[in-house]
């Protein structure tokens, strides 16, 4: 402990619970500011309705024309292209 002389200045029964205080009213003031400059807090504790996430970018599936028989599922997997090309075509580097 690179500042356990500190101990020879301040009484550990008096250094400690003012550390352990601090650290408490610093939580609680955060805490009190997430809760009063957030838009959900209130509305979580009021039993409002929950959001469900959305993405806002469409992905191509990996696995395409997935299709049901009487034995199972048959799917198509579409390869990526390896790394430093561009469908199939190697790129330019440096």
């Amino acid at each position: 402990m690179n500042q356990g002389r500190i101990w020879c200045v301040v009484n550990p029964s008096v250094g400690l619970p003012l550390f352990i205080g601090g650290v408490a009213v610093t939580s609680l003031v955060v805490h009190a500011s997430v809760m009063m400059h957030s838009t959900w807090v209130g509305n979580f504790f009021q039993g409002g309705a929950a959001k469900t996430a959305s993405a806002e970018t469409t992905i191509a599936p990996v696995a395409s024309n997935v299709v049901k028989t009487s034995e199972g599922y048959i799917i198509t997997v579409n390869v990526a292209p390896a790394a430093g090309t561009l469908d199939g075509v190697k790129l330019a580097t440096k």
